[in-house]
C-alpha cells in the first residue's frame, strides 16, 4: 500500500466536465478547475464547466479533501480540479485533484490483461499500488466519476488501490467487465426464456448503463426488430470492450 495521505476525491484538471447539477452560477455542484486561491486561502476560484469562473468561500467547517497525494502537496493550488458541495456560495465540502495529464493506453490486448498486468503496467512509480493520477491516466478515464469510484475502493483510505483494491475499481469500468466472459456467455446469461433473442427486459441484464436502457438498447438493435439477436448482443458487447470509455 502507498504511504499516502487518506484519499481524497480528484478530478482530472485537463478533462474536467460540468455535471447536470453543476451548471450556472448557483448551482450546488461545482466542478472545474482551480484558476485563483487568496492570500488567506478562504477563496477559491475556479472554471466551472469551463465555461465561466466561480469564486467559492472556505470555511472552517468546510470540508477539504485531496486524493492520494503526498503531504506537500496537501494544499489548494492553481491547476487542481475541484468537485464542490456549495450553498451561498460556501462550500461545505471541496475535493481536489492534482491534473492527470494525457491519457495512456494499457494496449490493444488491455481486455486479456490478469489484474496484477494491469497494475504493473499503471505503477509509473512502481511502489506496487495506483495513487489516483495513475489510475485516472491508465484505467478509469472519467473524471466525473473516477474520483467517486476511487475514494469507494481505496477501503484503507491511504490514497493507493493495492491489487484487490483495484480489482474491485475495475469491475466498475465497462471494457474490463464485459471482457471477462465471451459475447455468447453474456447473451447466454440475459437470455433468461431460451427464445434466441432479448427483449428490452433480459436486455437490461447486460445493459452497461441503466438509466440510459432505452438509448443503448435502440442502438443496439440494429434491424429494429425489437428484440436482440445474439449478432447484436455481441456487437454490443465488444463495442464496450474495444471502446475508450468507462
Amino acid at each position: 500500500m502507498k504511504s499516502l495521505i487518506p484519499t481524497l476525491i480528484l478530478l482530472s484538471a485537463g478533462a474536467i466536465f460540468a455535471q447536470s447539477n453543476s451548471k450556472g452560477p448557483d448551482s450546488p455542484i461545482a466542478v472545474g478547475v482551480v484558476t485563483a486561491v487568496s492570500g488567506d486561502g478562504k477563496t477559491v476560484t475556479i472554471l466551472q464547466g469551463g465555461e465561466f469562473h466561480r469564486d467559492l468561500a472556505i470555511d472552517d467547517a468546510t470540508k477539504v479533501v485531496f486524493v492520494g497525494m503526498v503531504k506537500d502537496a496537501r494544499e489548494i493550488q492553481e491547476g487542481y480540479g475541484v468537485k464542490a458541495k456549495v450553498k451561498g456560495g460556501v462550500a461545505s465540502s471541496i475535493n481536489l485533484t492534482q491534473p492527470v495529464g494525457e491519457r495512456a493506453s494499457l494496449g490493444s490486448d488491455r481486455h486479456t490483461l490478469s489484474v496484477e498486468q494491469v497494475l504493473e503496467k499503471a505503477d509509473d512509480d512502481g511502489n506496487g499500488a495506483l495513487d489516483y493520477v495513475e489510475s485516472a491516466k491508465w484505467v478509469y478515464h472519467s473524471p466525473k466519476h473516477g474520483p467517486d469510484h476511487f475514494t469507494k475502493v481505496d477501503k484503507d483510505e491511504d490514497g493507493g488501490l493495492d491489487e484487490e483494491e483495484l480489482e474491485a475499481l475495475l469491475k466498475t469500468v465497462s471494457w474490463w467487465k464485459y471482457s471477462r466472459q465471451s459475447p455468447d456467455e453474456w447473451f447466454a446469461l440475459a437470455d433468461v426464456d431460451g427464445s434466441g433473442a432479448l427483449s428490452k427486459k433480459e436486455f437490461t441484464a447486460i445493459c452497461s448503463g441503466k438509466s440510459h436502457l432505452d438509448n443503448h438498447f435502440k442502438r443496439a438493435d440494429s434491424d429494429k426488430s425489437g428484440s436482440l439477436s445474439p449478432d447484436e448482443s455481441a456487437g454490443y458487447v465488444m463495442g464496450l470492450v474495444q471502446s475508450g470509455g468507462e
